[in-house]
C-alpha cells in the first residue's frame, strides 16, 4: 500500500515542533477574544512575548508558519476571515486551554496538555492515515487515547533502496499490513514529523533497533510516569521484575541475559518506556556498588571482553544511545553477567572499573572524539542527527 497519492504540500505537513511552544502560542491568540492576523501571531513571537522553543535565535519565517500550519491542521486555531482564532467549540481545544500554558523557559509540556494534544492528532485524518492507523486495524475517528495506548501494535520501519532516493517501509507486526512512503516528502513528515511527535512530545510510543534485521521497531506504550512518585514505583517494579529473573537462577553466580531481549519482553511487550528500564539499572548499580549495572558504554570491545572478565568486576558491555534507532545489547547487574549483542560503536574504552569518575571518563571520551574528528579523513564514529529531527525555532 502506498500513501503517495495525493499532493505533498496537503499531505505532508507535518514538521518537528515542541508541543510546549504550540500551548504558548494558542494560549497567547486565545487571550485576545477576536483573535490575531498571521502577522501579529508572528510579532509575539519575534518581540520575545512567546518563545517557541528554547533556541536563543529568533525563528525563520518558515519555522513560524509551521507552528501556525500545526495549530491550524490540529483544529486548534481556525481561519475567520483574515484572523486566527482559538476553536474553543471543539472540547479538546477547551481542555487544552483550561490546562496552564508552560512558561517561556519550560521547555516540556504537562501531562494533561500532551494528552489533550494527542486527542488532536489521532482525531486528525492525515495524523492517522500516514502514521497512528499502522499501529492498528481496528482505527477511526473515534478512537481515543487510551485505545491507542491498550490495542496499539508494534511497528517496525525501514528504508530500503528506490529508483531515485530510499523510501520507507511500515509493517505491523500484529497483522504484516506494509505501507510504503516513496515521496521525499515524507521523510521530514512522517520520520521527523509525526514519529518525533508520538515519540518524544506526545510519550505515545517508543522505540528500539533491531540491528541485525536492519529495522527499528515502534510500539505503544501506556501512561508514562508522572511526577517523581510515579516514576520511582515505575522503577521498582522494574527492579523486581530483574530481581525475579536472576531467582530462576539462584544456583548459579552468574545468569546471562541480554538488555535486546529485556526490552521486547518488559518495555514492548509490557508497553513500558525503556527509560524506566534503565531507571532500574541505575538503582541496582546504586544499590550494589561494584556489583549492580556499569556505566552504560560506547564501547566495541566490552562485549568481547567481558567473556573473560572475572565475576564480581564492574564491566559493563551495555550500550544506550538515547531514544535513537540503535539498541543495547548487555548489562551486568548483581550476580548477572551481560550477554553479548550489537554494539552501538566501534570505538573501544576502558571498563567502567577502572577507577575515573564519571566526569573524567566523560573528558577522556570528548578529547578522544576531537582528536578523531582532526585526523585525516574525518570522524565516522557515531551518527549525526538528521535534519528535521528537533523541534523547529
Amino acid at each position: 500500500m502506498s500513501l503517495d497519492d495525493g499532493p505533498p504540500s496537503r499531505l505532508y505537513w507535518m514538521r518537528a515542533v515542541s508541543f510546549a511552544g504550540l500551548h504558548r502560542l494558542l494560549a497567547a491568540v486565545a487571550a485576545t477574544p477576536g483573535g490575531l492576523r498571521a502577522r501579529d501571531v508572528n510579532a509575539l513571537v519575534l518581540d520575545g512575548r512567546v518563545t517557541l522553543t528554547q533556541r536563543r535565535r529568533q525563528p525563520k519565517p518558515t519555522t513560524l508558519y509551521h507552528y501556525r500550519n500545526t495549530l491550524v491542521r490540529l483544529g486548534a486555531l481556525v481561519r475567520d476571515g483574515l484572523r486566527l482564532r482559538a476553536n474553543r467549540d471543539d472540547p479538546e481545544v477547551a481542555a487544552l486551554l483550561a490546562e496552564p500554558a508552560p512558561a517561556n523557559d519550560d521547555h516540556v509540556a504537562s501531562h494533561g496538555a500532551r494528552e489533550r494534544f494527542a486527542a488532536l492528532v489521532l482525531k486528525n485524518e492525515d495524523c492517522r492515515a500516514l502514521f497512528f492507523d499502522l499501529f492498528s486495524p481496528a482505527c477511526g475517528p473515534g478512537r481515543t487515547v487510551s485505545d491507542f495506548r491498550r490495542h496499539g501494535a508494534p511497528v517496525s520501519w525501514t528504508r530500503r533502496p528506490g529508483p531515485d532516493a530510499p523510501f520507507i517501509v511500515f509493517r505491523n507486526h500484529a497483522t504484516g499490513r506494509e505501507t510504503t512512503h516513496a515521496s521525499r516528502a515524507a521523510v521530514p513528515a512522517v520520520l521527523y514529523g509525526l514519529r518525533y511527535w508520538a515519540r518524544d512530545e506526545l510519550a505515545l510510543i517508543d522505540e528500539y533497533s533491531e540491528r541485525t534485521l536492519d529495522r527499528t521497531t515502534l510500539f505503544p506504550i501506556a501512561a508514562p510516569p508522572v511526577g517523581p512518585a510515579d516514576r520511582d514505583a515505575a522503577i521498582r517494579h522494574a527492579v523486581q521484575f530483574l530481581l525475579a529473573l536472576r531467582a530462576r537462577h539462584a544456583d548459579r553466580e552468574w545468569t546471562m541475559l541480554s538488555v535486546s531481549d529485556l526490552i521486547v519482553e518488559y518495555c514492548r511487550n509490557g508497553r513500558q518506556p525503556r527509560s524506566v528500564l534503565f531507571g532500574a539499572f541505575d538503582w541496582l548499580r546504586r544499590r550494589w556498588p561494584g556489583r549492580g549495572p556499569g556505566r552504560r558504554r560506547r564501547s566495541g570491545r566490552c562485549c568481547r571482553s567481558l567473556r573473560q572478565g572475572r565475576p564480581g568486576s564492574s564491566s559493563c558491555a551495555a550500550t544506550s544511545i538515547g531514544p535513537s534507532e540503535r539498541a543495547a545489547p548487555g548489562w551486568a547487574m548483581p550476580g548477572v553477567r551481560a550477554a553479548d549483542g550489537p554494539c552501538a560503536s566501534t570505538n573501544s574504552g576502558r571498563s567502567a572499573g577502572s577507577g575515573r569518575s564519571r566526569a573524567a571518563s566523560t573528558a577522556w571520551r570528548s578529547s578522544r572524539s576531537r582528536a578523531a574528528r582532526a585526523a585525516p579523513g574525518g570522524w565516522k564514529g557515531g551518527r549525526r542527527r538528521p535534519r528535521g529531527s528537533r523541534p523547529q525555532g
